[in-house]
């Protein structure tokens, strides 16, 4: 038989030995889980486990936890809707209650009513009385009223039993819209969260940067140390020169007062500094 015809053999020895094979792998498997389980190897494993899983959740940047707790907020819509259906249903089932509640109680009503026309009619005591404009029997009424009396009764007690009901599911209801209006608060209160985590998020974003950046500002600090010792330097000029006039070491310049020059006395005066120079200067004649 060549290579192309052969097939899988599932009967014989090596059907049974794959079988064996099986079988031994399994119980190897269901007997180190029970080992692992139930030796001391388990609770280490266990603690390994729980290590290298607090140490991925540490090694997660807070913008991704961030966006993993929006993702989570979300599905609380998710959750509010599916609760929304259910709510419906008991809110029609209470309607309909109600409904059926509203119609014993006006059967009642009325049996009442008629019960108590019957047996005023059977006071009279006559062969033939007349309920409701029709004439009867005294016997056909008494068993009419015996009807009425115990279809009220009945009723009466199935009545209790729905208007029971009826408040329970009442307190159901209220019980659900106010855990579903406390769900949408929450989650409202869950996004003002993520807002604020977010705004810290990036004043923490903007501290590290500030702290990374590296300024060379010796420049600025060499200038204002010489500007404060220029400063220095001339108010301890001035201070002095204050204290040697105080102290009458220098004295302000003399103001001569004399009459001031004329024209004439200012050339000549000119002339004669141009002659000392060897110059000549032309004068006017008259």
């Amino acid at each position: 038989m060549g290579p192309s015809a052969r097939v899988l053999d599932f009967s014989g020895k090596g059907f049974s030995n794959m079988c064996k094979k099986l079988l031994v792998a399994a119980v190897a498997l269901v007997v180190g889980l029970t080992v692992v389980k139930h030796t001391q190897l388990g609770s280490l494993l266990h603690v390994w486990w729980r290590d290298a899983r607090a140490s991925v959740e540490q090694q997660i940047p807070p913008k991704v936890k961030i966006k993993q707790l929006t993702v989570e907020i979300d599905k609380i819509d998710h959750d509010i809707k599916k609760n929304l259906s259910r709510l419906a249903a008991q809110e029609v089932d209470c309607q309909m209650l109600e409904e059926k509640v509203a119609d014993l109680r006006g059967g009642q009503k009325q049996l009442k009513e008629d019960i108590g026309a019957m047996e005023k009619a059977l006071d009279a005591k006559a062969e033939r009385v007349a309920f409701q404009g029709v004439p009867y029997r005294t016997t056909e009424l008494t068993r009419k009223l015996d009807s009425a009396v115990t279809l009220y009764t009945s009723r009466k007690s199935e009545l209790k039993a729905k208007e029971l009901l009826l408040s329970e599911k009442r307190r159901t209801l209220e019980e659900a819209h106010r855990r579903l209006s406390e769900m949408r608060d929450q989650k409202e209160q869950l996004r003002v969260t993520v807002a604020r985590l977010e705004t810290r998020l990036e004043t923490l974003r903007l501290k590290q940067m500030e702290a990374k950046v590296d300024l060379d500002d010796s420049q600025v600090g060499r200038c204002n140390e010489l500007a404060s010792k220029i400063e220095e330097g001339l108010r301890k000029q001035e201070v002095e020169a204050k204290l040697q006039k105080d102290f009458g070491y220098r004295t302000a310049s003399p103001v001569l007062d004399r009459d001031p020059k004329t024209a004439e006395e200012v050339r000549q005066a000119a002339r004669q500094a141009l002659q000392d120079d060897g110059d000549t200067v032309a004068t006017d004649k008259k």
